[in-house]
């Protein structure tokens, strides 16, 4: 037990290890600023637990400056302390109330911090939490703050690190970043687009294929990114991978970057000289998948406004696949005429 007043101390006494914990936010918020190690690490621990607990905690510690503090303590030379801190911001993020807050003042506060730490820091714990922190709060109307941030950039450069959960969330980032013109002229600019199709390539990126290919189907609706994928090989990388793919989602990404590529003209001449079409049907059109079908049914329709790629979209059976989608139950040819026959002898 500790020392009680006027008790003397024994020589080889050993003390037993501080013990603190509270549930008052106030208190806790006042031991951020403490300079011992100890009472800062069981803050932040404290506060995570107040916070996992209960939606209104989390809204409640905002009146108490928890962000800042906790973006500070980001930086502390402790790395337990780092990494508490980056679990609490974490947890705090998925609150709309705080994600409001973290965005104030145009983001020049929370939001950039955050995006500035995953660069700075080397730690694989403190990385993942703070880009879990980053792209909870990089929700759609988070987006412009996002790309002034460079947070395309810094999210690029994640796409090849480990853990694997980093790169899905970099995935994730960039894909909500493509929802605006800004985010997609962005990525563009910087060859965003060049470096997505290097890593889809990649073998060992096979598992983060349906999160590169849903990047660039919303890259795509930009006609710039179109041309740009026209010239830089994309195209032939999006007929490839459908073709080889086995994975519903995909396939369906995929459908949707070609209808998106066969919308310009000259990008669907070239779909027709890689024998797209017999791709659409083959992988597209014919798999069980809905979601897949869906995608060949979209990629499509772009391609049949081409006349040249028309009469080998009928050739390739495409139209018997298409009917039978939307629920017509007729066969095209000779045998559409034995149940007309049989009808008229009834």
């Amino acid at each position: 037990m500790p020392l009680q007043k006027g008790e003397a101390v024994e020589p080889g006494r050993v003390e037993p290890p501080f013990q603190w914990e509270t549930h008052i936010p106030h208190t806790v918020a006042l031991m951020l600023n403490a300079t011992e190690e100890d009472l800062v690490l069981k803050s932040c621990q404290s506060l995570y637990k107040f916070a996992h607990e209960a939606e209104v905690n989390q809204q409640l510690l905002l009146q108490y400056d928890i962000l800042r503090l906790l973006l500070d303590h980001l930086g502390h030379s402790n790395r337990s302390v780092r990494r508490m801190a980056a679990m609490t911001l974490c947890q705090l993020a998925g609150n709309a109330t705080v994600q409001t807050s973290f965005l104030a003042d145009g983001g020049a506060g929370g939001l950039t911090r955050l995006i500035e730490r995953l660069v700075a820091d080397d730690d694989p714990v403190v990385d993942e939490f703070v880009s879990g922190a980053l792209f909870r709060v990089a929700s759609q109307p988070a987006v412009p703050v996002f790309v002034d941030s460079s947070g395309i950039e810094r999210a690029l450069a994640l796409v090849r690190v480990e853990p694997p959960v980093l790169v899905d969330l970099a995935l994730e980032a960039l894909r909500k970043a493509m929802y605006t013109e800004q985010g997609r002229r962005r990525l563009r600019e910087i060859g965003g687009l060049e470096d997505l199709l290097t890593l889809l390539e990649e073998d060992t990126q096979e598992a983060h294929a349906a999160r590169i290919v849903a990047v660039l189907e919303h890259a795509t609706l930009d006609p710039k990114s179109v041309r740009s994928m026209h010239r830089n090989g994309g195209l032939l990388l999006m007929v490839q991978t459908a073709r080889n793919s086995s994975d519903p989602q995909v396939l369906a990404q995929c459908g949707e970057v070609l209808g998106h590529l066969g919308s310009d003209r000259p990008c669907a001449l070239s779909m027709r000289e890689l024998g797209a079409e017999a791709v659409i049907v083959g992988s597209l059109l014919s798999s069980t998948q809905p979601a897949a079908q869906r995608g060949g049914a979209r990629a499509l329709a772009a391609f049949a406004l081409l006349p040249e790629a028309q009469e080998e979209m009928v050739n390739r059976g495409a139209v018997p696949i298409l009917l039978n989608m939307i629920g017509v139950q007729e066969t095209i040819g000779p045998a559409a005429a034995a149940p007309r026959r049989h009808h008229q002898r009834t």
